[in-house]
């Protein structure tokens, strides 16, 4: 039977391919059980999310976490968002995005959006286990409540 307080699955969108690896890894040091699904940008989730199976036919997996970069081709973070937010049966999925920038406009843009938050993507190494656990615990006390 699976805890309701529990991340299961996380879909990570991030153009970077090595910020990806390093977000991964620190999440399977934090919780090896969490199911990671990376994609390369915020077009490749809307249609993961919107196709319901994939070409096996076999269900995809309603995330339980989304974390985001902001700056990505074909369809950035911000615009994932607001279409996730429009979407009455994926707007409950918590949604943090990450981002190069510290402009405070760009945080406060993307919580007026939805986003439970907007991080400051992490430029050593050693910031990222910290700050994935910050959003894993996060997320957490947003899907207890």
């Amino acid at each position: 039977m699976e805890e309701k307080n529990k991340i299961y699955t996380l879909l990570l969108a991030d153009d970077d391919m090595d910020d990806q690896y390093f977000i991964r890894k620190a999440i399977k040091e934090i919780d090896p059980e969490i199911r990671v699904i990376s994609f390369y940008d915020g077009q490749q989730v809307v249609d993961y999310l919107v196709t319901k199976f994939n070409h096996d036919g076999v269900a995809h997996v309603t995330p339980d976490l989304i974390i985001s970069d902001i700056n990505m081709p074909r369809m950035n973070g911000l615009d994932l968002l607001k279409i996730l937010k429009k979407d009455a049966e994926l707007n409950t999925i918590p949604v943090f995005i990450l981002t190069t920038s510290g402009d405070i406009h760009t945080k406060k843009q993307m919580l007026q959006h939805g986003a439970v938050d907007c991080l400051a993507k992490p430029h050593d190494l050693a910031d990222v286990t910290p700050t994935i656990s910050r959003i894993l615990d996060k997320a957490l006390s947003v899907n207890k409540g």
